[in-house]
This record gives C-alpha cells, sequence and structure tokens, in this order.
C-alpha cells in the first residue's frame, strides 16, 4: 500500500499513522479529510463507521461488514487490490480540495 501511495505520487497528501491512543485517534480524523480502510477481511468496521460521523470522506473494501458500516454518499467501495484502492484514494483526495 505504501508503494502504490509512493507510486501515485501521494505521499505529501497520505499518512500511515501506526498504533494510537483513543485520544491520539480521536484528534487525527478530526484534522484529516479521508479515511482508507483497505481491509482483506472485516468485521463490522467500526472505525468505518466512526470516520463517517467525522464527517471524512472514505475509501474501503467491499468486503465484510465494511458496506453496512459505510452506508454514505461519503464513502466509495472498492475491491481489496491496490491499483482499485489507490484510484479511488486519489479521486476522493481530489473531491476533498
Amino acid at each position: 500500500m505504501i508503494a502504490e501511495v509512493k507510486r501515485k505520487q501521494l505521499s505529501a497528501r497520505v499518512t500511515f499513522a501506526g498504533e494510537k491512543t483513543p485520544q491520539e485517534i480521536a484528534q487525527i480524523m478530526n484534522e484529516s479529510k479521508l479515511f482508507v480502510m483497505p481491509s482483506r477481511t472485516e468485521g463490522y468496521g467500526i472505525a468505518l463507521r466512526e470516520a463517517l460521523v467525522c464527517g471524512l470522506l472514505a475509501v474501503a473494501t467491499n468486503i465484510g461488514g465494511l458496506k453496512e458500516a459505510g452506508k454514505s454518499k461519503n464513502c466509495v467501495f472498492v475491491n481489496p487490490n491496490s491499483d482499485e484502492i489507490a484510484q479511488a484514494i486519489e479521486k476522493q483526495l481530489n473531491r476533498a480540495k
């Protein structure tokens, strides 16, 4: 995923944050424009729902419970492959401008 972001020249606009505390997560979501959930397997997708409630645009894979959690005009669903995910990220970032 990181390589695909670099290949698409999105590195200046994409951050892979790693593990964070709940307080840090809330701050990051409130400062962000886009949430990406590129899961290959997933239950309900609480993090996706939380991002959408914070008003973020989102990209999620169309697997498991993500389609239910991501019901929103702000969420784009794609197959779990890097090309489709990267294209959707680019589309949503352009929409966020």
